[in-house]
């Protein structure tokens, strides 16, 4: 079986490595997706991830792939580790993009879960970062993935609650931290509350009369 030639990964920071999406076989694609994996997860639990200003052994992605290439991989000692695992996700999303395999080629069942929990792990580590724009998209791409599509329930489900309430907690999160609440193109009823009080103590006493004409018109 062969398989699509892909483009050069672009890395979070900004690296362009490019490698071209090329292996022969399966197998080969599984061999560099589990090592890829397996260094993210090390990463990814490690005692200082949150300290995000110590040194780290791999500055980038292709470091850290120079160093697997001899034998060389260690755990990077802090906050570093965080933006090497938002690379090695990032890679992992490329290396199975259905994109680069034949048309006719059907993935197998896991294979939405493996896109929940890559773009779930990868929200986590951009939040971690304190890249909340990222981390609300990548929530909402795992949203999607494990979505049940219209009429695809008898039941008339719309999501799955038990994988569903992590990840709407997180976006919830991220967008509080990226301040949408506030924001004038998504304005809640509470913010209106909130901001007829502001202008009312701003206008001398005008609180009840804005509070009245806005919500009971």
């Amino acid at each position: 079986m062969k398989y699509k030639t892909g483009s050069s990964v672009c890395t979070d920071s900004g690296n362009d490595n490019r490698r071209e999406w090329n292996f022969a076989t399966l197998h080969d694609l599984h061999v560099r997706a589990n090592s890829v994996l397996r260094q993210a997860m090390l990463n990814e639990r490690y005692k200082r991830w949150r300290k995000l200003d110590s040194w780290c052994g791999f500055r980038s992605l292709a470091d850290f792939r120079t160093a697997q290439d001899f034998g060389q991989v260690s755990l990077p000692a802090a906050g570093n580790a965080v933006r090497l695992v938002v690379d090695l996700y990032n890679e992992l999303l490329w290396l199975i993009d259905l994109a680069h395999f034949p048309e006719d080629y059907e993935p197998p069942s896991s294979y939405s879960m493996l896109l929940y929990e890559l773009h779930y792990h990868l929200g986590v580590a951009y939040q971690h970062l304190g890249n909340h724009g990222n981390a609300v998209k990548e929530y909402s791409k795992t949203i999607e993935v494990v979505s049940i599509s219209k009429n695809g329930c008898l039941a008339g489900c719309l999501t799955n609650s038990c994988l569903m309430t992590p990840i709407y907690t997180r976006r919830a999160f991220a967008h509080a931290k990226l301040g949408l609440a506030t924001s004038e193109t998504s304005l809640d009823v509470y913010y209106r509350f909130l901001q007829a009080i502001s202008e009312g103590r701003r206008e001398g006493g005008g609180f009840r009369q804005s509070v009245t004409s806005e919500y009971f018109a």
